[in-house]
């Protein structure tokens, strides 16, 4: 399921489609939570929308899909958006981490993009915004479960960061964002 939240009216609207992409090379495919099914369909299903007041509204209903992911898969990737709407999301995830609930040793981590020439620890940097929220994530990224984009731009690092990706069976939660001039992050 893709988790898209926007400012709407006063309100904040999340939606979620569930979509199944082929496996094979397909670093960046989200396949449907819940399912372990090596081999996937095509088929779309229908859209869901929940209109919530706020972002916060949010944070429930995606530590779910986490959950629900982790409860579902072993050691499922999971890719990570920035941004304002989800960094209490990334707190309460740090919370569920350091009391136990959700297992950082359970799953792979990963990220949308990094600005170039940011390594992890530059401030401004996707991956330092991340850690702000969630420091567990840093000793993800010490024990090789966290996967930073790489920052240098290179064709490949990021050739060999996508090969990880794979190795590691594709993304199986991606984390989605609207920013406020309405781009969607991972076009």
């Amino acid at each position: 399921r893709l988790q898209v939240g926007q400012r709407y009216g006063g309100r904040w609207v999340w939606s979620y489609r569930t979509k199944s992409l082929p496996r094979q090379g397909l670093a960046r495919a989200v396949r449907p939570l819940h399912s372990a099914a090596p081999e996937m369909s095509t088929t779309e299903q229908p859209l869901n929308v929940r209109v919530l007041e706020r972002a916060t509204a949010s944070v429930e209903l995606l530590l779910e899909e986490i959950r629900g992911v982790l409860a579902a898969c072993d050691q499922p990737l999971i890719s990570f958006a920035t941004g304002a709407t989800y960094t209490r999301m990334l707190q309460a995830l740090a919370v569920e981490m350091r009391e136990g609930r959700v297992d950082p040793q359970a799953f792979h981590a990963t990220h949308l993009d990094e600005y170039l020439h940011f390594p992890s620890d530059r401030q401004g940097g996707m991956v330092h915004e991340l850690v702000s929220a969630c420091p567990p994530l840093q000793q993800m990224i010490e024990q090789g479960a966290f996967l930073p984009v790489p920052h240098d731009g290179s064709a490949d690092a990021l050739a060999d960061h996508e090969q990880a990706l794979a190795g590691l069976g594709g993304v199986r939660l991606q984390l989605l964002g609207i920013g406020r001039n309405g781009h969607l992050a991972f076009n």
